[in-house]
């Protein structure tokens, strides 16, 4: 069987999703192109180089365009389904932060703060966020 790669799809702002089935070991053979590799379900999905505000943070998400329904709706299903009890979404574009906390097999909404706003949070660390501060103009 012919398996469809990332260099055969124009990756520019949205993910690609590979047809096929896709294992473990298919996601470690995956080429260090700077391209982020995800499995979700046994499908590979292929987003582009992350921009330096996706590498600021390592529990939260960063929205772009073409990955916000990835990001917001396939991603955050399998966080809920896995465990992952706090889930953060940060649009740089609006400069808007939203905290969210599982419940159940879905997430809530604990926190939200746009432009200058302050957010402090608790978990899983105090931290205080005003989403203006993490991006320059």
């Amino acid at each position: 069987m012919t398996r469809v790669t990332a260099d055969d799809a124009d990756i520019h702002d949205a993910p690609i999703w590979l047809p096929g089935e896709w294992t473990v070991d298919d996601l470690e053979s995956t080429p260090d192109d700077g391209r982020r590799y995800e499995l979700f379900d046994g499908k590979m999905v292929v987003s582009p180089a992350p921009i330096n505000l996706h590498q600021l943070a390592l529990r939260a998400i960063f929205l772009s365009k073409g990955s916000r329904k990835l990001d917001l709706e396939v991603k955050a299903q399998a966080y809920a389904t896995n465990g992952v009890d706090l889930y953060w979404t940060f649009d740089p574009r609006k400069r808007h932060v939203v905290a969210r906390r599982r419940h159940g097999l879905a997430y809530v909404e604990i926190a939200t703060a746009s432009g200058g706003q302050r957010v402090r949070l608790d978990e899983p660390f105090p931290v205080e966020i005003c989403p203006a501060e993490l991006v320059r103009v």
